[in-house]
């Protein structure tokens, strides 16, 4: 088999949010540096990208002024740290379609975007209360996702999508969520988006305090136990960089 290689790339911050929010009401009135990560995968016969990172700061701080974007980086940026630029992205899974997963599209100008059905059913028409995060039926706003519809391919839950790298079907944060499975030479890495956003999420079995359905939420928890990734990598912990800005899994 093909070595497969998984680098995180920092996409930007949230530098001072509460933690809570990621950990189910656990860590009240903690604030810590929560990252925003896409990652590349390396080893394959075409370049795959997971997640594109949020917005510029000026319209994050319009519409999502409690997370506070700071430290944005450029997807331009970030993939050149791993030797690539976005038009020679040819495949981005998205985890989930919440917008600061999603954005920048409009720049991977050879890519397809790979999204379940679940996820874009519910991104088109969410509960009032996820519009903000989807970032859909607000006047003047379009969500990122809809610069790039006629290249996105819907996935229904599993899926090889070349050899070595997989999709998995993750609901509980959001209806759609996708976890990533990478064989690497050093083992299974589940790339989990936020349904696992912190490593102590999974450590503690402790859901997101932003989710849609606390039973779906479980029922994903026993499924990953069933996988036996031999590591998961969380969506938003900047502990995945504890290896300097180089830092790379399996």
């Amino acid at each position: 088999m093909t070595k497969l290689s998984i680098y995180p790339l920092l996409l930007g911050s949230f530098p001072n949010v509460e933690k809570s929010v990621f950990t189910y009401a656990c860590n009240q009135g903690v604030k810590f540096r929560a990252c925003c990560i896409g990652w590349y995968v390396e080893g394959l016969s075409k370049k795959v990208l997971v997640d594109t990172g949020p917005s510029d700061p000026a319209p994050a701080a319009r519409y999502h002024p409690h997370l506070g974007l700071k430290d944005k980086i450029t997807l331009e940026q970030a993939l050149s740290k791993v030797g690539v630029r976005p038009q020679e992205i040819d495949i981005v899974i998205l985890t989930h379609l919440h917008w600061d997963h999603c954005y920048n599209l409009e720049k991977l100008t050879n890519s397809s975007f790979l999204v379940q059905h679940d996820e874009i059913r519910y991104a088109v028409s969410p509960l009032p209360v996820h519009k903000v995060a989807y970032e859909a039926g607000i006047p003047g706003l379009h969500p990122p996702w809809v610069s790039a519809f006629d290249r996105i391919r819907i996935v229904h839950g599993e899926e090889e999508i070349l050899p070595g790298i997989s999709v998995v079907s993750l609901p509980g944060h959001t209806p759609g969520s996708q976890g990533v499975m990478v064989e690497t030479e050093k083992g299974r890495y589940l790339i989990a988006g936020d349904t696992i956003p912190l490593f102590e999420n999974w450590e503690g079995k402790i859901p997101s305090g932003v989710h849609v359905d606390l039973h779906e939420y479980e029922r994903t928890f026993r499924k990953i136990r069933t996988l036996s990734p031999d590591l998961i990598l969380p969506g938003h912990d900047e502990q995945v960089f504890k290896g300097g800005a180089d830092s790379s899994y399996g």
